[in-house]
């Protein structure tokens, strides 16, 4: 009996149509029963093997796109990498944005949106200077 979430997850994957050369489906379907699995899952195996998934590197994207937006020394400019990074997303993590929240009270943030989690950042305030204390030092 098949399950209702196999029948599920099977209409969902991506189906190609592929040509052998002659000879390789047989050498393909030897190592398959080999491996106890099916043609599909041993070609899928070999796949995965070859093309691994690379897994998205957070602390790098923060320190090539996030950073630099935030330091943009124009709205303009922060807009442009914004539009930059979000063309980096596009070609590379699909579902994957930035936003910039800027408005005229506040440093502005960027946003990174992946799948309903979101992840912001926005400079941290300029670090406050000490009160110089009075240099001359009251005599005893």
């Amino acid at each position: 009996m098949v399950s209702l979430m196999a029948v599920s997850l099977a209409k969902d994957l991506d189906k190609f149509v592929l040509r052998l050369p002659s000879g390789l489906r047989d050498r393909i379907k030897v190592v398959a029963e080999e491996n106890n699995r099916s043609m599909n899952a041993e070609i899928v195996a070999t796949l995965e093997v070859k093309y691994p998934e690379v897994a998205f590197d957070v602390g790098a994207f923060m320190t090539d796109w996030m950073i630099p937006i935030l330091r943009a020394t124009s709205s303009a400019g922060r807009r442009a990498t914004v539009g930059a990074a979000n063309a980096y997303l596009d070609k590379n993590n699909p579902g994957m944005f930035v936003e910039l929240l800027e408005d005229d009270d506040r440093r502005p943030q960027v946003v990174l949106n992946s799948n309903g989690a979101r992840i912001m950042v926005s400079e941290p305030p300029a670090p406050q200077q000490p009160a110089k204390e009075n240099e001359e030092t009251p005599e005893e």
